[in-house]
């Protein structure tokens, strides 16, 4: 899409091919560019900072952004993809890696239960029945010592969730065990669990933390989970993407140009 830009303008789009380079730039950037030059130049200024930094390589960012971009949650399917083709393409990013980080993206479906079974237990417990209270079963207790050993963590609301729903918990451990596939390494796989609990909407704080001291624990640094955070933290552009796109649809639709009083 081509528009008549002003020297402001193009010295933006050259500050964003300079911060996030050129094969980053497509439509949705040039009819933003074009509508709101103020926040395509602050957008880019405050994106860019995890790339100038470092910390992270290339390819473990895209790898990220997949993750984040493709959450269930989120589901902002053109960065993904945009992510995805210059991951492989330009960086190296094996389709291994991807299936492996797809896996972890879809486990973001479980604080469904560690969030309500809490609240499950306490709603039974006010009523007189104590999970609490309830010894686990040998195969419990099997699942219990294979998830421990497999994982390296247990807390107290995974007995509960063990005991209300024991089949529900062995097949999400065998899918979780499916996942690991072995194509990331430890450190970007704990790196990508910590963005896809840390995304705006999602936000589990119980994975967060877990993840968070497993990657200090394999010597990720506080500046590469800081990375992360500022990776993550820009998911909130899209709201633009998407929207000014769809202001410059009706727009056209009128006979105006994106860029009038410019």
């Amino acid at each position: 899409m081509e528009y008549n830009y002003d020297e402001k303008q193009l010295r933006i789009q050259q500050q964003f091919y300079d911060d996030r380079g050129k094969w980053k730039w497509n439509d949705t950037w040039a009819t933003i560019l074009a509508l709101n030059p103020d926040i395509m130049s602050a957008y880019s200024t405050m994106s860019s900072l995890a790339h100038k930094k470092g910390y992270l390589s290339p390819k473990v960012k895209e790898l990220i952004y997949v993750a984040i971009d493709n959450a269930i949650t989120h589901y902002y399917t053109p960065g993904m993809i945009s992510h995805l083709k210059h991951g492989m393409n330009d960086l190296g990013c094996t389709k291994e890696e991807l299936m492996e980080v797809f896996a972890i993206t879809s486990t973001i479906g479980t604080p469904t239960f560690t969030v309500g079974v809490p609240i499950l237990r306490e709603a039974l417990r006010q009523r007189g029945t104590d999970i609490s209270a309830q010894d686990l079963t040998e195969h419990q207790k099997e699942l219990k010592e294979r998830w421990i050993k497999e994982n390296g963590f247990w807390n107290y609301d995974m007995d509960s969730i063990l005991k209300l729903d024991t089949d529900m918990f062995e097949a999400y451990m065998n899918y979780a065990a499916a996942s690991a596939n072995g194509a990331l390494d430890p450190q970007t796989r704990e790196l990508v669990y910590i963005a896809v609990n840390a995304s705006p909407t999602a936000l589990n704080t119980f994975s967060m933390e877990l993840h968070i001291k497993k990657a200090l624990d394999l010597g990720v640094t506080v500046e590469q989970i800081m990375e992360v955070f500022e990776l993550v933290a820009c998911l909130g552009i899209h709201s633009v993407t998407v929207g000014i796109p769809a202001v410059n649809e009706v727009l056209k639709e009128r006979g105006e140009e994106a860029n009038d009083g410019h």
